[in-house]
């Protein structure tokens, strides 16, 4: 078991592929930080936060992040990868920095 930032980082990630799911496979980081934000769930929102959650999750296959509207100053976007999916339904190993989810959902 982690510390609690730890454990808040990993559930913000699961999370974030869950709504990519929902999503229909993408969405950009704006869209994202609302969705975690009616969710109440708490972390670095704000700044390169959610940013940083999709570097990660990429590093990991498990979407692809790209930025959109030129550098920096445009917004990043994200599509849930086939690994993501089978994450999402347990069918791979478990990822450091991503929680598990729990068995059917």
């Amino acid at each position: 078991m982690g510390s609690f930032a730890e454990d808040m980082a990993a559930s913000r990630r699961l999370a974030i592929l869950r709504f990519l799911r929902e999503a229909g496979g993408s969405a950009n980081e704006s869209i994202l930080k609302t969705m975690l934000a009616g969710i109440r769930i708490k972390g670095p929102l704000l700044g390169d936060g959610v940013r940083s959650d999709l570097k990660f999750l990429a590093e990991h296959d498990l979407v692809v992040a790209e930025m959109y509207a030129g550098g920096d100053g445009g917004v990043m976007g994200a599509d849930i990868t086939k690994r993501g999916m089978a994450y999402l339904a347990r069918e791979i190993e478990a990822i450091a920095g991503v929680k598990l989810p729990d068995m059917g959902v």
